[in-house]
This record gives structure tokens, sequence and C-alpha cells, in this order.
């Protein structure tokens, strides 16, 4: 059962660094943070915690697609003669693109976080 993590110091933040992600809310409460700050940077550390790389995979999935229509309009005699290959390539390539796109999305969510969390440390 995920808990909740409600971050008041910097012991409590250390605690988003590790791997895995076992919180299903996050909250701030800084005393020395107003409440529309804390809440401002809850929002952004959520955003980041909880990012599954799902939009940046649908942008490469979407360049895939827009790369193979190119490729089809600009060889359509050679495609249309083999069909079959080439939707098998098209899909293949989507799917490819698609896993580069969310990993490169969690792994840019991983940076934004940890740059978040040092941030936040500097300030606490």
């Amino acid at each position: 059962m995920k808990q909740e993590l409600v971050i008041t110091n910097k012991a409590d933040l250390l605690k988003l660094q590790g791997r895995g992600r076992k919180y299903s809310r996050i909250e701030l409460n800084v005393p020395h943070f107003a409440k529309e700050e804390n809440e401002r940077w809850a929002k952004l550390v959520q955003k980041e915690y909880k990012a599954c790389g799902c939009n940046t995979g649908s942008y490469f999935i979407m360049a895939a697609i827009l790369f193979s229509l190119a490729y089809f309009l600009l060889n359509m005699t050679v495609v249309i003669d083999n069909i079959g290959y080439y939707l098998v390539r098209l899909l293949g390539l989507a799917v490819i693109m698609g896993l580069i796109g969310k990993a490169s999305g969690l792994i840019a969510a991983h940076r934004k976080l940890h740059l978040l969390i040092g941030i936040l440390k500097r300030k606490i």
C-alpha cells in the first residue's frame, strides 16, 4: 500500500531520492514557506515524481508515423508492390520509437525531480 509523504524538512525531502515510487501523494508543509509556495512546490515535485514517460513516448510514435508517411509518399510505387513488408516495418518502428520516447521521458523526469530536490534542499 502506498503512503503519503509530508515534507517539512530536508530529511523528509531526501526520502524522494530512493528508487521506486512508494508514495501516492506528496505534500509540502515547510514552516517558513507560505501556503501558496508549499502548494506550488508540491505540485512541481508530484508531477515529476509520478511521471511515466507516456507523453514523450507519444511524440516519438507520432514522429515515426510522420516519417513513415513521408517515406510512403516519396516511394509510393515501391511501397504499394510490397505493402505487407512496409506495414510490419512501420509497426516495428513505431514500437521502438515509443519505447525510446518513454525511456527518455522517464530519464528527463528523474533528472528534473533531482534538480527540484536540490533547489528545495537549499531553500528549506
